[in-house]
């Protein structure tokens, strides 16, 4: 099972971390703003009308189904490393990008395209703009539109293949394209984080509501997606905690190596402290259903909101195709 691969993982690098650590008392904390701020939204079933709180700022795609997952497999396989754009870039301006793309032409990411991508055809779709690592972007498409043959060129055949599954559907994504194996090693022991893979699952679930296609009888499996914008808030609430040495390269700009001890700690503690806050909202706050993902989508867009407004201190910089 993937998702406990990333869940086992990422608590054994919890409890060797030298540069990270979690405070308990500021994580309680959280959890008891979370439940009075977004007590409808972590209470709400998918199949109700109000959803499951997935894009709240309406950037994506809305359309046929096969179409909207199709589009989220090709945003997924490119969604990472924004920040060097100096805010040219957030992950919104990619959404929205691809979606007016699709909305002019509903072939444009069909997989005989996405085999067939070059950095130029890749930057028509970006309506002539160019972003941050182009040549990698381009070829995990490419990776993407060859993959899919397998599926008669359709992300919703892949999806329908899982049979109800959200793990099972990680572990296909994860074998039919390699841009999605999102690993690492740690003090020589293996680390699984599987983010693109995880997002894109939820994001099927999340867009279609948990219906249709969009059903998964294990989605509760997921974890929160491990990227730069969650660390960023659970430390600037004072949820964790740096040596001072990271404080002072993330303050700097400086690069914080992708594979590093930091980087690694830092993104298994995001993993865990997602993990007892979702724990903390069912045990004490009467909450039974939330699952991880939707504390993530919560403090994402806390955290995306803040850095857009400048509130909030730098995150951490890593260059990867991961997140």
């Amino acid at each position: 099972n993937p998702c406990e691969l990333v869940r086992s993982s990422t608590r054994l690098v919890c409890s060797r971390a030298a540069h990270v650590s979690l405070h308990k008392d500021k994580l309680r904390s959280m959890a008891d703003r979370l439940a009075q701020d977004n007590r409808k939204r972590l209470a709400s079933n998918p199949r109700e009308e109000d959803g499951v709180g997935w894009d709240e700022l309406n950037v994506h795609f809305v359309g046929r189904e096969e179409l909207m997952i199709q589009y989220l497999l090709v945003l997924d396989a490119i969604n990472f490393c924004f920040w060097p754009s100096e805010g040219a870039w957030e992950y919104s301006d990619l959404s929205l990008c691809l979606r007016s793309a699709l909305l002019k032409d509903d072939k444009a990411f069909s997989a005989s395209r996405l085999a067939a991508m070059t950095e130029e055809s890749f930057q028509v779709l970006l309506d002539g703009r160019t972003m941050p690592l182009m040549k990698e972007r381009t070829r995990l498409l490419r990776e993407v539109g060859e993959g899919l043959q397998q599926y008669d060129g359709e992300a919703a055949n892949l999806v329908k293949s899982a049979g109800k599954s959200a793990t099972v559907l990680i572990s296909k994504v994860l074998d039919l394209f390699p841009g999605f194996r999102d690993q690492t090693k740690y003090k020589e022991e293996e680390v699984f984080f599987y983010k693109r893979a995880q997002i894109f699952v939820g994001d099927v679930w999340g867009s279609l509501r948990g219906r249709g296609l969009g059903e998964f009888d294990d989605i509760s499996s997921l974890t929160m997606f491990a990227d730069y914008r969650v660390p960023q808030l659970l430390h600037a609430e004072g949820v964790l905690s740096y040596s001072d040495a990271l404080v002072a390269k993330i303050s700097a700009g400086q690069i914080i190596e992708a594979g590093s001890e930091e980087e690694v700690e830092l993104r298994a503690w995001s993993v865990q402290a997602v993990e007892q806050l979702a724990q903390m909202l069912r045990e004490d706050h009467g909450l039974p259903h939330v699952r991880s993902i939707q504390v993530d989508w919560i403090l994402w867009e806390e955290g995306e909101q803040k850095h857009i407004e400048k509130l909030i201190a730098p995150h951490h910089r890593t260059w990867t195709t991961f997140y």
